[in-house]
């Protein structure tokens, strides 16, 4: 391998190119003979599949006349094929019945096995091709021929093929070696200019010394450039050096980081002009030193700097604390201290680099963060109460909405019940007036009770709301059409909807926000027939359902006041109802962790969406 490497380029080389090429060329040939031998064996698989076929069905009248001689006769056909080491005819129960042999004579061999329900079977042992196959007649086994084949003329072909591969080897790595001794050269000469280029400017450190350029675009054409490029770049080197000090001087100055080197045995330092800015001194009356930086350092923090410098220098590890500094006008400076050790040279002392950063604001930052985030603590806690207090508000108010509704039910069916009695004893018997008054006070108590009705629902809707479990909308949305089995009738409405998820929500009060929407969509309808949709789409992780009507629509500028409680658009006169049906809908899908709006336009249809968790 050392001899090898040791190699000229042009060497190196014609050796690759004549090693590829032989490679190349000896794994062609020996696929080839791989093919060729494949090809060749299938070849006389068939072959001799022909021939079993051709001589059993000449010797089934032999076989079913009990005539071995003629079975015999017919096998000695064979001579004429020079391949065939020997044939032989054997009975159903695997008797040897007629054979033939190339060399004259000798047994029959005992019958090969076949498998079952396969007419035939062959197999390669000992340069041979072996073949067993089954003679039918009118579709009953009669006998089997059994064949046995040498491969003489495979052998013959390999050599060949051999001889052939090594004439065409060797022609093949001649040619490689006069291919690659010629360009050889033309890569070497350059890469060898180069050498002595660059040994050149080793040796005389000489870096405005160039290599000879070249106007090829190969590697080595962009090898003589490169080396070009980094010896201008070697020239612009110290320059480049004595700017970056200039520029790192200015960016500590900058950040307020200075840097700093400990000899640990001679307690000496080297400090960066910043340095003695941090700690308030002028380079020319200050000798840095462990013990004179200490000294500028208050009392309560001198032991403790002491201490992460010795644990740092004699664990090897990591320094990085922070410590005040005493400025010589009586003022305070917060830093950060971070050095490593540098492990020692042969012949050199152990060495501390470091930097020193200011953090005095950001010290102070924290500070006042910390102040403000205590305060807003305490903010959040007292919000926190008022949300629970709001809670037990929404709680309490929930409860009076229900007494309040409750206990009204009582005198006011005694109010309406009295009226509707007036109304039918004395309709007719009185002036009309009295009559239309009496109408007045039924209708009246007759809306009294059905806002009274919906107040009571609406309050329910966050206290008797069930315990949420999986819900199939089929059944939901079936549910809540057929509770509006009689509108649909009257009005000769079209609903139709998507394929329904499963969600896990209350489906009782699910029924009404479908019932709610779709009744809707029904009730605010123009001369066309009603129509109402309801789509579904998974988006995120929410289910987004539309319910979609081609009504009256609504004005953008009231979508928002729909939602509110007894809030309507109409007059009874035009559309009946108490205004409190989309209020309970919004409640209920928001108890759900949902949101509800509507799209619409006048005369264009609404269409109101709603979104559950999925």
């Amino acid at each position: 391998m050392t001899r090898i490497r040791d190699f000229s380029i042009t060497q190196k080389l014609t050796w690759m190119n004549m090693l590829v090429s032989g490679a190349a060329l000896f794994l062609a040939t020996g696929a080839f003979l791989a093919y060729a031998r494949v090809v060749y064996r299938q070849t006389m698989v068939r072959y001799l599949t022909m021939r079993a076929r051709v001589v059993g069905a000449n010797c089934v009248s032999a076989v079913l006349f009990d005539d071995p001689k003629g079975a015999g006769d017919t096998l000695s056909a064979l001579r004429a094929d020079e391949h065939i080491v020997g044939a032989w005819i054997y009975t159903p129960q695997g008797e040897p019945f007629a054979g033939y042999w190339r060399d004259g004579g000798g047994s029959a061999p005992r019958m090969p096995a076949i498998a079952k329900g396969k007419p035939e079977a062959f197999w390669f042992a000992d340069d041979q091709l072996m073949l067993i196959r089954a003679i039918t007649f009118q579709g009953k086994l009669t006998a089997f021929v059994f064949f046995e084949s040498d491969l003489h003329e495979l052998r013959e072909r390999q050599v060949r093929y051999l001889e052939i591969g090594a004439l065409v080897l060797l022609a093949s790595l001649f040619t490689a070696f006069l291919v690659s001794r010629v360009f050889g050269q033309v890569v070497a000469m350059p890469i060898r200019a180069l050498f002595d280029t660059a040994r050149a400017v080793s040796r005389d450190k000489d870096y405005s010394l160039r290599a000879a350029p070249t106007d090829s675009r190969d590697e080595v054409g962009v090898l003589v450039r490169a080396f070009n490029e980094m010896l201008a770049q070697i020239q612009e080197r110290d320059e480049a050096v004595r700017k970056s000090a200039a520029s790192l001087a200015e960016a500590q100055q900058v950040a307020h980081v200075g840097s700093w080197e400990w000899n640990v045995e001679a307690d000496s330092a080297w400090w960066s002009d910043e340095m003695y800015r941090l700690y308030g001194v002028e380079p020319g009356k200050f000798a840095p030193s462990l013990e004179n930086a200490l000294a500028h350092i208050p009392a309560a923090d001198r032991e403790m700097v002491r201490k992460e410098l010795q644990d740092g220098y004699e664990g090897r590890r990591p320094i990085d604390f922070d410590h005040h500094i005493n400025l010589p006008d009586g003022s305070e400076r917060i830093v950060h201290a971070r050095a490593e050790v540098v492990a020692p040279e042969p012949g050199k002392a152990v060495r501390v680099v470091g930097v020193l950063q200011d953090i005095t604001t950001r010290k102070r930052a924290e500070m006042t963060l910390k102040k403000r985030t205590e305060e807003l603590a305490e903010s959040q806690q007292a919000l926190e109460q008022k949300v629970q207090e709001l809670a037990r508000s929404n709680s309490d108010l929930e409860q009076f909405a229900y007494i309040a509704s409750h206990d009204l039910q009582e005198p006011l069916r005694t109010v309406a019940s009295f009226a509707q009695l007036l109304q039918r004893r004395y309709k007719g018997k009185l002036d009309s007036s009295a009559d239309e008054f009496i109408h007045y006070m039924v209708d009246g108590a007759s809306r009294m009770q059905g806002l009274i009705n919906d107040l009571l629902a609406f309050s329910r809707v966050g206290s008797r709301g069930k315990v949420f479990a999986p819900a199939d909308f089929e059944a939901v949305v079936g549910l809540a059409l057929g509770n509006l089995q009689t509108a649909i009738a009257e009005s000769g409405a079209e609903v139709t909807h998507d394929p329904l998820p499963t969600v896990n929500c209350d489906g009782s009060q699910l029924t009404q926000v479908f019932q709610n929407l779709v009744g809707n969509g029904i009730k605010f309808h123009n001369s066309q027939q009603p129509h109402v949709h309801i789509g579904v789409e998974h988006k995120d992780s929410e289910w987004v359902f539309s319910v979609k009507d081609n009504g009256i629509g609504i004005d953008p500028q009231f979508n928002q006041r729909i939602f509110e409680v007894f809030q309507r658009l109409h007059t009874r006169t035009e559309y009946p109802g108490s205004g409190i049906g989309l209020s309970i809908t919004k409640k209920i899908v928001e108890r759900h962790g949902g949101r509800i709006w509507v799209e619409s336009q006048p005369g264009q249809g609404a269409n109101f969406l709603f979104t559950l968790p999925a």
